[in-house]
C-alpha cells in the first residue's frame, strides 16, 4: 500500500509527540514495522543533514585557508592550534573527499588493497587490472604525473579511470 508523504509526515510527527510506537501503530491503523520504518528514515535524513552541515563548516575553513594560504591567520580565525591546523585542513579535505567521516578505514583499506592489485598487475600487465590500480591511486590522491610516470598509462585510459570516479567525486 503506498502513504502520501503528507500522511508519513503526520505518522512521523505523531511519534515525535508521543515516542510511543506502538500507540502511533495503533491510532493509524499501521504496521508497527512500517511506523519503525518511517522513523528510521526520519532519523537517518537529519543524520545526513546535520552531516551536511558539518562538512559546510569544514569546506568554509578550507576555502578560507585556500584564499589566505596562512596556517596562522585559520588558526586565529576558526581557534584552532597552531601547531595541528595542517593535520586539520589535511583530514577536511580528505573528508569532503570521501564524503564520510570514516575517511581513515577507507584510506587504510584502499592501502591494503594497492599491494595485491600491483602484483597482479606486475605479473600479467592486464589493462583491466591497471585501470583498477589507477583508480585506487587516485582515491589515495595520487597526482597525474605519479601516475603516468610509475605507470605510464595512456591518456585514454586516465580519463576513463577519471570518468568513472565522478559519482564518487564531482570535481
Amino acid at each position: 500500500m503506498r502513504y502520501s508523504d503528507e500522511f508519513i509526515d503526520e505518522v512521523v510527527k505523531s511519534y515525535l509527540r508521543t515516542k510511543n510506537k506502538s500507540f502511533v501503530s495503533k491510532k493509524y491503523n499501521i504496521n508497527l514495522h512500517t511506523v519503525r520504518y518511517w522513523i528510521e528514515r526520519y532519523e537517518n535524513d537529519l543524520k545526513i543533514k546535520d552531516y551536511a552541515k558539518e562538512l559546510a563548516e569544514k569546506a568554509v575553513v578550507l576555502a578560507y585557508y585556500d584564499e589566505v594560504k596562512s596556517y596562522d591567520l585559520v588558526a586565529k580565525k576558526f581557534d584552532l592550534e597552531r601547531n595541528e591546523v595542517k593535520k586539520i585542513l589535511e583530514d577536511y579535505r580528505d573528508e569532503i573527499f570521501y564524503l564520510t567521516p570514516k575517511f581513515r578505514e577507507i584510506k587504510a583499506e584502499f592501502r591494503r588493497l594497492l599491494p595485491f592489485f600491483t602484483k597482479v598487475y606486475e605479473k600479467n600487465h592486464s589493462l583491466m587490472v591497471l585501470e583498477k590500480v589507477l583508480l585506487i591511486e587516485m582515491y589515495l590522491g595520487r597526482t597525474d604525473d605519479y601516475l603516468l610516470e610509475k605507470y605510464n598509462p595512456s591518456s585514454y585510459l586516465l580519463d576513463k579511470v577519471r570518468k568513472s570516479m565522478k559519482g564518487f567525486d564531482e570535481s
